[in-house]
């Protein structure tokens, strides 16, 4: 029997399908696998999860959805920012924490030295 070849999801792809729906849109991936042709939804998770490190994506709620047994589920809502330049994710999860940290520390810093009193 044939391996079926994989299919190739990228970003633009995915924000292409973004761009087919109205401003502030939710919608889960499952529904944007559809809109970008592919048939494989665990490869629009995969590229939906970067994008939403990346900050071209936030959470925009959840829809509930009942499985094969009639069972109910949640499903995220994604929507788009409108940004399309993506900044620089580290792969390792330590290091995204670390930028994370460093990010609110330099906010915080700025913050202080903003709020001083110049005499």
């Amino acid at each position: 029997m044939p391996v079926a070849e994989a299919q190739q999801v990228t970003r633009e792809k995915i924000l292409e399908a973004w761009r087919a729906l109205p401003e502030g849109c939710g919608i889960t991936t499952l529904g944007l696998a559809w809109l970008a042709g592919c048939t494989e939804e665990h490869r629009v998770r995969a590229a939906v999860s970067w994008l939403l490190l990346g900050g071209l994506v936030e959470l925009a709620g959840d829809h509930w959805r009942r499985d094969r047994r009639g069972r109910l589920y949640r499903a995220r809502l994604y929507r788009w920012t409108g940004r399309e330049d993506i900044r620089r994710v580290a792969r390792d999860e330590d290091e995204r924490r670390g930028d994370a940290e460093s990010t609110q520390d330099m906010q915080k810093l700025a913050a202080s030295w903003l709020s001083r009193r110049w005499v």
